[in-house]
């Protein structure tokens, strides 16, 4: 029973692992042993579990913040479709004229990051790395 539980690995210097003895004294001093350490096991496990929990506390803010800013970034998102559809009702002139703005600046941010994107190109495909020259090893000496 102690060699299949979660426990067993702690009491290893007391053959917790290894099949039970015949003798009664030997049981009786092994489980001896065993209630000694149980103190130290006990604090070794708890400072363990507190470790785990103060780990997955701040893993539970993490998230937290994280779900809140998308919930206020969802909001705000369907504030904007509300008052876009509310000026298309009321002033189509304008919606059409914002619209149109709006297309024409997502296109130019696409060509821009495309001139960048090949000039980076161009720029790594010009890089060659030399190699070493093969001229005279070591260290240049004075007056030769």
């Amino acid at each position: 029973m102690i060699r299949t539980s979660k426990f067993a690995g702690q009491f290893r210097d007391v053959d917790a692992q290894k099949p039970a003895p015949d003798d009664v004294a030997t049981v009786t001093e092994r489980l001896t042993k065993m209630r000694e350490q149980l103190p130290d096991i006990e604090i070794s496990l708890d400072r363990r579990d507190a470790q785990t929990l103060t780990r997955l506390q701040g893993e539970v803010t993490q998230y937290t913040d994280a779900a809140a800013k998308s919930r206020k970034t969802v909001a705000a998102g369907q504030a904007e479709q509300a008052l876009r559809k509310t000026i298309a009702t009321k002033y189509p002139e304008l919606h059409d004229i914002e619209t149109k703005a709006r297309r024409s600046h997502i296109v130019a941010q696409k060509r821009a990051a495309a001139e960048q994107s090949r000039a980076r190109a161009q720029e790594s495909a010009g890089y060659h790395r030399q190699p070493p020259s093969q001229g005279l090893g070591g260290p240049s000496l004075p007056g030769r």
